[in-house]
């Protein structure tokens, strides 16, 4: 737990440190939704709303900025997460701190759980399987994932204790556990659970894994 100004004690805190500034920016889940501050070398901190393929204008509710998740989600969708990872099954959808990222501008990842711990994922041609069975997956648009336009493929991996494997719905225009950057994920790097979508102007619908 850490104590913030204002937003009490945070869980699921990481942080990232800018050694030539020695500036070190955490963010953590508290009361009141999903909180950064920025902590300057006299000590000092500003706590901000902060994300990178969303910015949370208030709780849990965040704005969809990017295409990794076409055509299930679109860009300037709101999103509202439920916190926590502890009950995170095969097909949610994710939003990820900035720390499981290495190396990347994006503070916060929307992924898609595919694989689970312990199990081993696969990936050819576009078809993923799932300890040698092939995994169903109706979300993915066959006019955005072809075999000839489907990013990476996936070695035979076995999935840590504890950890994810994600991917983006638009399999070509995503960072996610494919990437050596991203890698797999852990429970703790997972900021909670995408439970409905709403466009700009519509109403709040479902999210079904």
């Amino acid at each position: 737990m850490w104590a913030f100004p204002d937003h009490g004690d945070l869980e699921s805190v990481a942080c990232d440190v800018e050694p030539d500034t020695m500036t070190a920016t955490c963010y953590g889940l508290g009361a009141d939704g999903i909180v950064a501050a920025r902590s300057v070398g006299d000590g000092s901190a500003y706590v901000a709303w902060w994300v990178i393929e969303g910015h949370a204008p208030a709780d849990d509710v965040f704005v969809m900025d990017g295409q990794s998740m076409m055509t299930t989600l679109h860009h300037e969708d709101e999103l509202r997460v439920q916190p926590g990872a502890a009950t995170v099954e095969r097909g949610d959808i994710v939003v990820l701190h900035q720390g499981a990222v290495r190396g990347s501008s994006e503070r916060l990842l929307v992924k898609r759980v595919i694989a689970l711990p312990g199990e081993t994922i696969e990936m050819r041609n576009c078809i993923v399987t799932i300890d040698g069975q092939v995994l169903d997956e109706p979300y993915l648009d066959e006019h955005e994932v072809r075999p000839d336009d489907c990013g990476p493929e996936v070695a035979p991996t076995v999935i840590l204790e504890s950890h994810v494997f994600v991917m983006g719905d638009n399999r070509d225009a995503s960072q996610d556990s494919r990437s050596s950057d991203v890698g797999q994920i852990a429970y703790d790097d997972i900021v909670g659970v995408v439970g409905a979508v709403r466009a700009p102007g519509g109403d709040w619908q479902p999210i079904d894994g």
